[in-house]
């Protein structure tokens, strides 16, 4: 009988092991979240996790007040005004977009990483 463990894994702002993989050589990864609200037309959180090339993967999610969400990076509707750039530079997740999103939008951003 083979008996398996099932934990949940729950995402944190603080650093953690990232159980799902090993990075390119097998060395261990390591993730957070950053959660950041009243998102209007950009914004640049600090990652604080080193190199840019420390970076293995980001993805995220925001949504509006009404609950309407969509994930990050965010596809371009009809012009690239409504588009969201999403992206990791200089030490810094950078989210920005053409349009005025100051009606309470929030999310989060999932950073994966090896140090």
């Amino acid at each position: 009988m083979i008996k398996l463990s099932v934990a949940e894994f729950k995402w944190k702002t603080t650093e953690q092991v990232y159980p799902f993989e090993k990075g390119a050589t097998g060395e261990t990864l390591f993730c957070k979240k950053f959660t950041f609200t009243n998102f209007t037309r950009t914004l640049n959180i600090p990652h604080g996790v080193g190199a840019e090339t420390n970076i293995y993967r980001m993805f995220g999610d925001i949504s509006n007040a009404s609950g309407y969400g969509c994930p990050l990076p965010a596809v371009q509707y009809q012009s690239f005004e409504y588009a969201i750039n999403f992206s990791h530079y200089n030490g810094n997740i950078s989210i920005q977009s053409g349009a005025d999103h100051s009606g309470g939008y929030s999310g989060n951003v999932y950073l994966i990483y090896k140090k």
